[in-house]
């Protein structure tokens, strides 16, 4: 990965069609966080299932905007009962008789609640995966303690009585399973590696990885073209070992609706949603990686906008297309805190685009992506934004009258578009109203430019500059701000 840049002017972005210069000199925007709290994310409990140990009794929980609840009869088989089937807003506990608190949150009715927020909901998450004492004897392969996928197993070595740990699942053929481990010791080792065994072989699909102490490694295991059982052995290479594991298919994988996770690796990305800004971090040894996924149309233009606020980040892009192999949106580029990047994506094919973003520190970041213009982009009608690549540029009309500012602090660039004629004379007029902060202006019509990087004083009023489209289509006019906060405004009528 490259170093932290002092400035945002390496930005991927998509073909520059005559301002260069301007694409280059992106840093912040201002938008509206759409954020979920702990106390909004709840999921209301069923409640069938008692504590996991005894049946459960109860009547069924509450559930609002898109909770489902679980039965109202006594699980006979013990287990934990099922909770809401997705996340709800502001859910409640289910009623009943509580039971027992695993994993954090209220456990309503005696039984497991839905996957609530990180300290509201009910069940909490993520949800346990029992305890060590019901996982032993599972020294041997013949002996390997069969999990569930996306629960938080948290076990021990002690050698040499207990050296080895196997783990068993069920895996289905073609997807990928995301191996999430942490080895929380501060002094000793641990090596993990995993097999596949089929209808007719046994495969290593995870040669033995060493993991230090106090750190966490995250892994995709290979998709398979058949079903069977895949085995994790966990081996202490020293000393005794805390780990905590958990097991993450790539098909229906579950997210805390607060943090994201897990989101370590690709396979397990959170989903992301147009024009809805996400506040998140990554928080070392346990946390370094997070990934975001968003459906990715081929030939289609993606604007985003990311603002490290506490601690730098790396963010690199990734296409996983419908059909084929991985291929690269764009190279892992660095950014400081209090810095603000805006870049574009445009996949080559259908698929889902992943944005990674990774720190061997603790970091906060803001992060939204959004559609193009031409793909439907709604621009705030005072300030138009967001229009801070070439994609979004707001669109206006012939001889409307634009008056917005640009800053190099949260707004340091904005675009404009509007359509005209070949071989038509236009007037663009344009006023730097700041006293002390210079504009820098660009334009250009199709893929040429026609008015490259040219600086504009502090209060210089009504220049112009008359231009003659040789092409037919949008005419773009950049605008990049070189101070504080300046007010201008823009008109371009044919002559």
């Amino acid at each position: 990965m490259t170093s932290f840049l002092a400035s945002t002017h390496s930005c991927p972005r998509g073909p520059q069609r005559g301002i260069a210069l301007f694409l280059a000199a992106l840093s912040a925007v201002a938008c509206n966080i759409n954020t979920k709290s702990a106390e909004s994310s709840g999921t209301a409990g069923g409640s069938s299932g008692g504590d996991g140990l005894s049946a459960g009794s109860g009547g069924e929980g509450e559930v609002e905007n898109g909770g489902s609840p679980g039965g109202s009869q006594p699980d006979a088989s013990g287990e934990a009962g099922e909770g809401g089937s997705e996340a709800g807003s502001a859910g409640e506990a289910g009623s009943g008789e509580a039971g027992v608190n695993e994993t954090g949150g209220t456990t309503g009715a005696g039984g497991h609640g839905g996957h609530g927020g990180a300290s509201g909901g009910s069940g909490g998450w993520p949800q346990s995966c029992g305890n060590a004492s019901q996982q032993e004897p599972n020294d041997t392969l013949g002996q390997a303690t069969t999990i569930d996928l996306q629960c938080l197993l948290v076990s021990t070595l002690a050698p040499p009585a207990d050296a080895d740990d196997y783990y068993s699942f069920q895996a289905e053929s073609g997807v990928t399973y995301s191996v999430n481990f942490w080895n929380t010791t501060l002094v000793n080792g641990v090596y993990v590696s995993a097999q596949f065994v089929g209808p007719s072989n046994t495969t290593t699909i995870l040669n033995a990885t060493g993991i230090a102490p106090n750190s966490n490694y995250d892994t995709e295991l290979p998709a398979q073209a058949s079903a069977g059982t895949v085995v994790l052995h966990l081996q202490a290479s020293g000393g005794a070992v805390n780990y905590e594991l958990s097991v993450v298919p790539d098909v229906g994988a579950e997210h805390d609706p607060v943090t994201f996770e897990w989101n370590d690796t690709p396979s397990e990305a959170a989903p992301l949603s147009l024009g809805t800004m996400i506040e998140t971090q990554l928080s070392p040894p346990k946390d370094i990686v997070d990934n975001f996924s968003l459906p990715a149309v081929k030939d289609r233009y993606y604007a985003y906008t990311l603002t490290p606020t506490g601690g730098g980040v790396y963010l690199g892009g990734t296409l996983i297309p419908t059909t084929g192999q991985r291929v690269s949106l764009f190279t892992a580029t660095g950014y400081a805190a209090g810095t603000t990047a805006y870049g574009e994506v445009h996949p080559s094919a259908n698929g889902t685009s992943i944005f990674q973003f990774s720190q061997a520190g603790s970091s906060l970041y803001d992060f939204v992506v959004y559609p193009s213009t031409a793909d439907g982009l709604v621009h705030d009608p005072v300030t138009y934004e967001p229009n801070n690549t070439l994609h979004t540029a707001a669109p206006i009309a012939l001889g409307a009258d634009v008056s917005a500012t640009v800053n190099t602090t949260d707004d340091s660039v904005d675009f404009f578009q509007v359509p005209v004629e070949a071989n038509v004379p236009y007037v663009l007029t344009f006023s730097n109203k700041c006293v002390t902060g210079g504009i820098y202006l660009s334009a250009s019509a199709g893929d040429i430019a026609i008015i490259a990087n040219t600086g504009i004083a502090p209060n210089t009023l009504n220049k112009t500059f008359v231009v003659t489209p040789s092409v037919a289509g949008l005419f773009v006019v950049a605008l990049v701000g070189s101070g504080s906060m300046c007010p201008y405004s823009l008109s371009v009528v044919k002559q």
